[in-house]
This record gives C-alpha cells, structure tokens and sequence, in this order.
C-alpha cells in the first residue's frame, strides 16, 4: 500500500490514534509531503556552477557582449556562496554539506533576503538576467530559471529555510576499539554493568555455555569460579 493510499485510508476514518494516545494521521501527512527547497537548492548549486563556467569561458574567449559574460561569472559565484549551505528539513533533519560554516553564516547574514523563499527566488532571476545576452552563459540562466520556478512552489507550500548547526549531523562517530579485559565468554559491556539480577542471569548462561563446551572431544572446560566477574555482585 502506497503513502497516498494509506493517507485517504486514514483520513477517511477521522481520526486514528497509536498506542499511547499519539495521533497517527499528522505523521502520515508529514511522511508523504515533498521538501521542494531541497530539489530546489541542489538545482540552483549546479546551475550556479554551470553559469560560472560559463562565464569563464565568455569572457576568456572573448564573444560578443563578454562583459556581460564577466557580469556572469560574478553572479555565479554569489549564487554558489547562497546556495552552499544546506538548511535544516522540515522532520529536523540535518545533512550538511562539507565547510559549510563561513558560507552558511554569509547566508544568515542576508536575512530575509535568503530565508523567504519568494525574496531568494527574485534574487535569483535578478542574477541569471545578464546570462540570457551571451550564449556561453545562457544554458546556466535557463537551468537558474528552472530553480526559481522551484523556489516559488516550495514558498508556496510554506517552507523556509532554517540554518542548522554542523555539529548535528546524524552520522555516529566510530569509537576505537579496546583491548577485552575479560577472558571469555564475554558478554556485552551494558549488560556487564547491569542490575545485580542481570549480572545473575548472565551468569547462569555463561555456565550453561561453559558445560556444554567441555562436552565436545578436544575441548578443554574453562571452569567458572564465583569470584568470576560475571556472576560477580
């Protein structure tokens, strides 16, 4: 069953609630809503790439109205320093991209101008306009135009943007590995500094485990004393 159908299943019953009184059917909304900003900002990052590229190459290899072309590559640029810095998504997620602590503060900076998404989709048409005079920079303008288009339909489904912090990205840090202090068998270290009646219980499974070893040919029985640290209290 699709998100959709599960949406109208669910709405057509009214209201429809989780164990612990929770209300299921805004999270449903939630899960099958599109974030167009963030089609919107991956979009505009390439095209500013594309513009700038091109302005490179108008103004190097000299075509007609190059300034415009260098009129270009300077608008590349800024639209590369805005659209940088990934903000938060609407869940509260947060992937950042790489060094994106000086271009995000430039972004929070300009206020409204980056926030509103209305006000970022003119400054966005502003700054494709001189690439429409070239033809190394009009594919950049037109691939910027279609960004703008995005921008305007994520501002109207009322998204904004919200800067996020680089320390919340939800990647785990890998700890090093330790040397076992323990001889075998080994249990699991949360469950090692347990309640006593855990510590017990694993206890009696590492004995089982032990006498079922030292039935085997060839296996030599580690015998458990009670001063072992696993049934220890």
């Amino acid at each position: 069953m699709s998100t959709i159908e599960l949406y109208i299943r669910l709405e057509s019953l009214g209201q429809v609630t989780c164990p612990g009184q929770v209300t299921c059917l805004p999270a449903v909304k939630k899960m099958g809503r599109t974030e167009w900003a963030m089609w919107a900002n991956e979009h505009a990052l390439l095209s500013g790439v594309v513009l700038t590229l091109g302005g490179v190459v108008g103004t190097a290899a000299q075509f007609p109205n190059w300034q415009f072309a260098a009129a270009s590559l300077g608008a590349g640029l800024l639209v590369m320093l805005i659209e940088y810095p990934r903000g938060k998504k609407m869940n509260g997620g947060f992937h950042p991209r790489r060094g994106q602590g000086c271009p995000q503060a430039c972004t929070v900076i300009l206020g409204p101008i980056t926030r509103n998404y209305i006000c970022r989709s003119l400054l966005l048409a502003l700054l494709s306009a001189p690439g429409y005079l070239t033809l190394a920079t009009i594919l950049g303008s037109i691939s910027l135009a279609i960004s703008v288009l995005f921008y305007l339909l994520a501002a109207i489904r009322g998204e904004s943007w919200q800067p996020g912090h680089t320390g919340d990205s939800k990647h785990e840090k890998i700890s090093q590995d330790t040397e076992p202090k323990i001889p075998p068998p080994r249990t699991p270290e949360e469950l090692r500094q347990g309640s006593l009646l855990q510590r017990l219980q694993l206890g009696r499974v590492s004995k089982l485990i032990a006498s079922s070893g030292s039935r085997r040919p060839g296996k030599r029985q580690v015998p458990l004393t009670e001063t072992s640290p696993l049934v220890e209290s």
